[in-house]
């Protein structure tokens, strides 16, 4: 019962506090409400629809990740190489469950999913079950 308490809270606080980074110069954030990506470069004074279609599903979590932007969706997880301008998919199968949160581990990137904790040495092409 715990467990699924947990997980529920951290899809509530994704909801209620969308995620939010620094990419350069620009905040981006991921707005629920409206389904989009939003970047500022007012320091947030004013925020501007960078990405709003549906294909990759719903936006839960952000990571930019070397010269990429990571994004953990409701289809699982996302690239951009153009500062969220555009996406492509990474990793959609649903082996490791529901993908949550993404962390850059250094040599490794690590999923929370609703499966456990995962990582990947492949830029999140393949995952595999931390033990």
């Amino acid at each position: 019962m715990r467990k699924k308490m947990y997980l529920c809270s951290i899809i509530l606080i994704h909801y209620i506090m969308p995620q939010m980074i620094m990419l350069g110069s620009e905040m981006i954030r991921i707005n629920p409400a409206k389904k989009t990506i939003e970047y500022s470069t007012s320091q947030g004074r004013s925020w501007s629809t960078r990405y709003s279609s549906s294909s990759c599903g719903e936006f839960i979590d952000l990571l930019p990740y070397g010269n990429e932007l990571l994004a953990v969706t409701s289809k699982g997880i996302y690239y951009s190489t153009s500062q969220g301008r555009s996406w492509s998919s990474r990793y959609t199968s649903s082996t490791c469950g529901e993908f949550q949160c993404l962390m850059d581990g250094g040599r490794e990137l690590l999923a929370q999913t609703s499966k456990g904790l995962y990582y990947s040495t492949s830029s999140g092409r393949s995952w595999s079950k931390r033990r």
